[in-house]
């Protein structure tokens, strides 16, 4: 509530474990960060926050975390702002989820503890498709009362348990299904998948019907270069397909997939997997041509939409 007395701890200016306090002074506070990048539903408070307060938490007088400091205007005094932490615990999930973290699959998003009957755990927001969650029949709705016989007592509880789990080791989960006519908690095993790396130039080729390879030494006296670079390159563009229409040429060398570099075919897949049917994505190319007065370089955006053959009906 606006008025009520808060205490922020953190570490400005280097200076740990420093504690502050002040007021709520407003809430839904909204402040643009940087171009296009604006936090919004803010808490603003009069707490003393400075550089190295960021991550630290806001405290009501019971020492219950209300929010998480994140900014200061620098030309305003007695002026700081905290992400409130119903929001962040509405995107910690996703943010925690092992899937994230590490290239392995579990299928499990939590949410927020709840009670149903005399049991209490977390609710399960959602369960993947054909997940190792999934195959055991765990869904969405069902609540998680206990992992490897230990209970929980917070989504961050649970997250943290995953995080120490190996591919292959046992997971055991008790849970109940509240739409059961019976409650009656019981218990699956769950085991996390290895997530493979899918292959870069297969994606490439199927959405944008262009084929890509790094600058080798075989590839590089193809195309006219010295030697091998740590480079992609595109070796070969279908008549007609995405890449055709957006102007791409064999030859054209890749030098960001939006806007993170990719040097290698493991930096492409990395890009390639987050990327669906119909997305569009910037491809920054370099264009190296000989005209009259030597080598010239052209660095240009190539805006491509992800289209498989035949949803462009190619043939």
């Amino acid at each position: 509530m606006i008025g009520e007395t808060v205490i922020a701890i953190g570490n400005p200016y280097g200076y740990a474990n420093t504690v502050t306090s002040g007021v709520v002074s407003a809430v839904g506070r909204d402040i643009q960060v940087t171009e296009g990048f604006w936090l919004r539903g803010l808490i603003q408070t009069d707490a003393s926050i400075n550089p190295g307060n960021s991550g630290g938490p806001l405290l009501n007088v019971n020492s219950e975390l209300i929010g998480v400091n994140t900014a200061i205007r620098a030309e305003a005094q007695n002026i700081g702002f905290a992400i409130p932490v119903d929001t962040l615990a509405d995107n910690l999930s996703h943010m925690l989820m092992p899937e994230e973290l590490r290239r392995v699959r579990l299928g499990l998003t939590m949410g927020r503890m709840k009670t149903a009957g005399e049991f209490t755990g977390l609710v399960v927001d959602s369960v993947s498709n054909a997940s190792p969650a999934d195959e055991q029949g765990l869904s969405a709705g069902d609540i998680v009362l206990e992992i490897d016989g230990h209970k929980l007592t917070s989504v961050i509880d649970f997250y943290v348990k995953m995080m120490h789990k190996e591919v292959g080791e046992p997971i055991e989960v008790t849970y109940i299904r509240p739409s059961a006519a019976r409650l009656q908690a019981q218990t699956v095993k769950l085991t996390m998948q290895p997530r493979p790396l899918p292959d870069g130039r297969k994606l490439v080729s199927q959405f944008f019907q262009m084929d890509v390879s790094e600058l080798t030494e075989p590839v590089a006296r193809k195309f006219d270069f010295e030697s091998a670079y740590p480079i992609l390159i595109v070796t070969d563009v279908q008549r007609k397909g995405i890449a055709d229409q957006a102007g791409l040429l064999a030859g054209d060398l890749i030098l960001e997939i939006n806007g993170t570099t990719v040097r290698n075919v493991t930096e492409l897949s990395l890009e390639m997997e987050k990327v669906n049917e119909g997305d569009s994505l910037d491809i920054k190319i370099m264009r190296i041509t000989i005209g009259a007065f030597g080598q010239v370089q052209r660095q240009y955006i190539a805006r491509l939409k992800a289209q498989s053959t035949k949803a462009i009906g190619y043939t």
